[in-house]
């Protein structure tokens, strides 16, 4: 982390005098960063831009998808020489491992997931998932993704798609479009595997009656203000494809599944 020449001036409780404290790293091990806050010592410092992370299955290490690479790290630290480049700038988000940790899967802003290999050591590039077939001109913006337990298939969030799409990981191409809600920010297996749990960011597809405003290219509703005024989960069935939704807070975004049930943060309303 380098950060030159810039200061800040704080009262000190001593005199009234004033200290200088400089930005970066400080001398018990924490650091103090350009918008005044405090990180505890222990923190993994490095250079870039932080999207996501992915701890590998056993718990070894962690992946993490930087602006326009992706490396690993230990509770030590980044581990040396393990940066890859993406050859594309990361995705807003969507990392994850495939269940034996064999290989990674990230998003990119291309709207393209970039596959790594992974021997026990070091992240080697893999293939290029196209989820569409005209990607160049029609990028879907991948986003979050999950995986079967058996390792076979893939699903990643197609926001500009209001969709999630599946891949085959044999064969490395997509086979199935499955329609949700707008805006899909995160992709969970459910029900034993036999279904999905959706968040979409943009809430509820809108209808003619709607107030809407676009997000890119993607119509969501809007209040009056033209702030987002809808956030659903979606949940598809496997078998038949079928998708029901239900309303929560608005902008829903991470999942966590525990014990039959979903943990949905809602970003824009302050809640899970």
């Amino acid at each position: 982390m380098w950060i030159v020449g810039i200061v800040v001036l704080v009262g000190s409780a001593i005199a009234g005098k004033e200290a200088l404290i400089t930005l970066g790293k400080q001398p018990d091990g924490s650091f103090i960063v350009s918008t005044g806050q405090h990180i505890v010592p222990g923190t993994i410092a490095f250079k870039g831009r932080p999207s996501d992370m992915a701890l590998r299955p056993d718990g070894s290490v962690f992946a993490v998808m930087n602006k326009n690479s992706v490396f690993l790290c230990t509770e030590e630290g980044v581990v040396p020489d393990s940066e890859v480049k993406l050859g594309a700038d990361a995705g807003f988000h969507g990392l994850v491992w495939n269940p034996d940790g064999s290989r990674l899967f990230a998003s990119t802003e291309k709207g393209q997931v970039q596959s790594f290999t992974y021997d026990g050591s070091k992240l080697a590039l893999g293939p290029v998932i196209h989820l569409v077939a005209d990607d160049a001109q029609n990028n879907p913006v991948s986003g979050g993704m999950c995986i079967t337990r058996d390792g076979k298939t893939l699903y990643v969030t197609a926001v500009n798609l209001n969709a999630v799409i599946s891949v085959d990981l044999t064969t490395n191409m997509p086979v199935k479009r499955f329609q949700v809600g707008s805006l899909p920010f995160e992709v969970k297996l459910a029900s034993g595997g036999r279904g999905l749990i959706v968040s979409n960011w943009g809430g509820r597809i809108p209808s003619a009656s709607d107030n809407t405003a676009l997000s890119e290219k993607t119509p969501i509703i809007t209040d009056s203000r033209n702030a987002p005024a809808s956030g659903t989960v979606s949940f598809v069935d496997l078998a038949s494809g079928e998708t029901s939704s239900i309303d929560v807070g608005i902008h829903p975004c991470s999942i966590a599944m525990e014990g039959g049930l979903a943990y949905v943060a809602d970003g824009m309303s302050d809640e899970i």
